[in-house]
């Protein structure tokens, strides 16, 4: 990711990450920028900083928005798949997967 993205990711307010996590949503099954990689590498770093910072936060964890944005990383990781060089280069943090364990309730 950029410096400047990582540099505007750190600097929204904690209040405002759902927000923010939840519009980037709309982006990971968006096409407008599906051909062009190196926005999917920034959208999705963008994308994952923000979610470790809510998990990492103590606002409120709801479990159906975290499984709307899990669904969301999910898609971001297998547009990052199609170039497996880029993939290698873009691991998601542990942090991200121990929301499902602990924010999910498994019935």
């Amino acid at each position: 990711m950029s410096s400047e993205l990582w540099e505007l990711t750190a600097a929204i307010p904690e209040p405002y990450l759902p927000e923010v996590i939840s519009a980037l949503c709309a982006l990971s099954n968006g096409e407008n920028y599906h051909s062009q990689r190196r926005h999917v590498i920034e959208v999705a770093g963008v994308f994952t900083h923000l979610l470790e910072r809510f998990f990492a936060s103590d606002l409120s964890k709801q479990p159906q928005q975290i499984w709307t944005w899990l669904c969301a990383l999910y898609h971001f990781e297998e547009k990052i798949a199609d170039h497996s060089t880029i993939k290698q280069q873009f691991p998601v943090s542990m942090m991200v997967y121990q929301a499902l364990t602990r924010y999910i309730p498994i019935s």
